[in-house]
């Protein structure tokens, strides 16, 4: 295993982050089309499941769909985590941080799902800071908000490369 996650973070880096990232990228775009659903197209909110909902209401639907992509998102995160030293760690890490909490909210709905008792006396599963926020846009706000620091910490890490890219590679070597 570690020879493999020594591969994802160097030979095969910009592959395996590419993937990551384009996953990224059109889970974010599945929340902004349920987003303008809503509130472009004037949309009920049941209705606005996004494209993939569309073609598959039942598993957008399903509660463990949503929480497989925030455990993978978190894997993910831990994978690459040491491709990321200094400043861009940091960053990266504020991400993972932020991930476990999305991971965490999307456990309580899992299992209120799964076990029919809902908190806060709600008729459908809850998360805590969808007592504040409606769901639809706190889902697509938390994807917004793991995603800032990953972006910063990659911008660092392309900086630091470009500037010093022998001094870059002996850090991670030593990792």
């Amino acid at each position: 295993m570690e020879n493999l996650l020594e591969r994802l973070n160097t030979k095969y880096f910009i592959p395996a982050m590419g993937i990551f990232i384009i996953t990224i990228i059109l889970h974010l775009s599945e929340h902004f089309t349920q987003t303008s659903q809503v509130y472009i197209c004037g949309w009920d909110r049941d209705e606005a499941k996004g494209l993939l909902g569309l073609a598959y209401p039942q598993l957008v639907d399903a509660e463990w769909f949503h929480f497989s992509y925030a455990f993978e998102m978190l894997i993910g995160l831990q994978i690459f985590k040491r491709s990321f030293i200094g400043k861009a760690e940091i960053w990266w890490k504020l991400s993972i941080y932020l991930q476990i909490w999305h991971l965490f909210e999307h456990t309580l709905l899992v299992v209120q799902d799964v076990s029919g008792i809902n908190l806060f006396g709600s008729i459908v599963p809850v998360s805590i800071i969808q007592l504040f926020v409606p769901r639809i846009e706190l889902h697509l706000f938390y994807n917004i908000l793991v995603l800032i620091p990953m972006v910063v910490s990659m911008l660092i890490v392309l900086i630091i490369k470009r500037d010093h890219m022998s001094l870059y590679k002996l850090t991670l070597k030593r990792r």
